[in-house]
């Protein structure tokens, strides 16, 4: 059971979504809820010279920064305030590599880590901030895409392949997968013995989680099925297995973790 959620947020529009998300999760489980605001100060385009001019125009541009922040943080207040439910806020100001460490310490110390969408048509979810939570917070990371109303996920499918990504995204998502009322195993292109779906069914089945099997055919891209039957189904949440390294958006599986990323308009939970 999750008992610890955080959510990041920063201060744009988009934060709407994501703490309604966290908050329905929060109150699924019976989680604290804690909101990570990072306020991102931007120096390095800044050059030295030699008058020492620079030294000011840094000076300058943290305390803009900073005082952006400061109105960003009321408004996320506001926001908290207005869930009637206990919440911590935590803020960071600081560069991009900074933000970075900070998202993922808080990772490691929850259940749960939600973000939006790092990549897409929208271009502003913070990537190396989602990068930096999936490959160094060691935990689950739950991708909220844009738009997208709450609800419990009832229904999950489970991009399944016998791997070690995908077995750690199982394990993360158990919690999950006990309260829905249905779940789904899909391999794309891959049978049930290749798949090891009858061992995985039953070790499901121990944990008290009613699985069903499906092979999917082959024919495009792994992640356009998936998100395709996740259509079909009227899935909730998306599962799926993180593969890659830390040049995540260089190589990830052919790219199928990627177009995920990019494209989908159901929430996903990933792990590494």
């Amino acid at each position: 059971m999750l008992k610890d959620i955080a959510v990041h947020l920063d201060g744009t529009e988009r934060d709407a979504t994501r703490l309604d998300h966290a908050a329905m999760l929060a109150d699924w489980f019976e989680a604290e809820l804690t909101v990570l605001f990072t306020n991102l100060i931007e120096i390095g385009y800044i050059a030295a010279d030699p008058v020492g001019a620079s030294v000011e125009i840094v000076a300058d541009a943290i305390d803009e920064a900073r005082s952006a922040g400061d109105a960003a943080e009321a408004r996320i207040r506001e926001r908290i305030e207005a869930l009637n439910r206990p919440c911590q806020l935590i803020r960071h100001d600081g560069t991009d590599g900074e933000l970075r460490e900070h998202a993922a310490r808080l990772a490691r110390l929850t259940d749960l880590f939600l973000a939006g969408r790092p990549l897409g048509p929208e271009d502003n979810g913070w990537p190396s901030l989602f990068q930096s939570t999936l490959f160094s917070g060691g935990r689950s990371v739950y991708m909220v895409p844009p738009d997208r109303a709450p609800q419990p996920p009832r229904t999950i499918l489970v991009g399944w392949r016998d791997g070690r990504e995908t077995t750690r995204a199982l394990t993360e998502a158990l919690p999950f997968l006990r309260k829905a009322d249905r779940v789904i195993l899909a391999s794309v292109g891959i049978g049930a013995e290749d798949a090891g779906a009858p061992e995985i069914v039953r070790h499901l089945e121990r944990h008290g989680v009613a699985a069903q099997f499906r092979s999917l055919p082959t024919g495009g891209r792994v992640s356009e099925t998936l998100l395709a039957e996740c259509a079909a189904e009227k899935v909730d949440l998306l599962v799926i297995g993180a593969f890659g390294h830390s040049r995540f958006w260089e190589w990830v599986l052919g790219g199928t973790t990627r177009n995920i990323l990019t494209v989908s308009a159901i929430p996903v939970l990933l792990a590494h």
